[in-house]
């Protein structure tokens, strides 16, 4: 259904359009995937991490035992500026960011099979349209040429 230039033209910017809004959704749902599996990497960090801060606390800040849980002390210390970065004031479970990221995972299989057909379809009238322009350009060079020559 495409025996008009007009409706070619419109289609090729729909299915561009729409490939692009694919892909940033793709790109989005990717970004807050990253986000909740660095979350959930500094939450279990804090959370091993949480008894060796508290005895090293209870020594009164004590360097032989900060010297005895140096890695654990800094791993901790990471999670809570990157909590306090962010305003985390309550943390969330650890269930319901896998629960988050199965979500996002699922999102972004759904939107990428539509992005694939997407990018087919749109390969495909983009080359039609490209065939008709140039089609219809080697017309108007040819009718410039016969012109030229009529004229001389």
């Amino acid at each position: 259904n495409l025996l008009s230039y007009d409706v070619l033209d419109k289609k090729a910017e729909a299915i561009s359009a729409e490939f692009g809004d694919l892909l940033a959704q793709i790109k989005t749902t990717e970004n807050r995937l990253a986000e909740v599996k660095e979350l959930k990497t500094h939450i279990i960090n804090y959370m091993k991490t949480k008894d060796a801060y508290a005895e090293y606390k209870k020594s009164g800040y004590s360097k032989k035992v900060q010297a005895k849980y140096e890695t654990e002390l800094i791993l901790h210390k990471a999670s809570k500026a990157y909590f306090n970065k962010r305003g985390l004031e309550k943390l969330p479970t650890i269930k319901s960011l896998q629960t988050e990221e199965q979500e996002l995972y699922q999102a972004k299989n759904q939107a990428y099979g539509k992005y694939k057909k997407a990018k087919t379809e749109m390969q495909d009238i983009l080359n039609a349209k490209m065939n008709v322009d140039r089609i219809l350009n080697l017309k108007q060079v040819e009718k410039t040429h016969e012109k030229t020559q009529e004229v001389r």
